[in-house]
């Protein structure tokens, strides 16, 4: 028994489910819901940004997923064997791989501070007492678009990732 493989999968596994659980829930329910309430939905969001980090947990349970997926891609692979690279399982395990890391970037420098943002700009208009200036509306809008089609891609990616490594063990060509 290799309690460090056990350990490893545990790990990347769990992580996984995390990371790819909330950018499903966040992007398939919280932010269109969002969308629909409008201002109404700006404490429900920075209390979920700034006071329960939110980004911050999602991005670190993504890096711990991509590090023990890079361990375990090591292990498997005996050390990137290119026989292994180039069987199914392989290709398989390599495609879920580059998926996850791909997203993994796109979360920890582009949707990450984009939410961020959109929590900074949401505040500074509520605390301003006054209505927002159309620069301000535009800047939320602007945000609000790119988070928008930051999600929708960074959802195909976890979807990809997970196939990869769902259905890698299972590819025979």
């Amino acid at each position: 028994m290799d309690i460090l493989q056990i350990v490893l999968r545990i790990l990347h596994i769990a992580t996984g489910i995390f990371w790819v659980g909330t950018a499903w829930f966040f992007f398939a329910f919280i932010e269109p819901t969002t969308q629909a309430i409008g201002p109404a939905a700006g404490p429900f969001m920075h209390h979920l940004v700034s006071k329960k980090n939110i980004v911050r947990a999602i991005v670190g349970s993504g890096s711990i997923n991509v590090v023990m997926g890079a361990i375990l891609y090591w292990r498997t692979s005996g050390g990137l064997d290119q026989a292994w690279l180039k069987s199914g399982t392989g290709i398989g395990f390599t495609f879920g791989a580059i998926c996850a890391i791909v997203a993994w970037a796109l979360g920890m420098w582009m949707l990450g501070p984009t939410v961020t943002a959109l929590d900074a700009a949401g505040t500074a208009m509520a605390s301003a007492g006054r209505p927002p200036t159309p620069d301000e509306l535009g800047r939320m809008d602007a945000l609000g678009h790119r988070l928008h089609r930051l999600g929708q891609i960074d959802v195909v990616l976890l979807i990809g990732a997970v196939l990869g490594m769902a259905t890698a063990r299972y590819l025979t060509f």
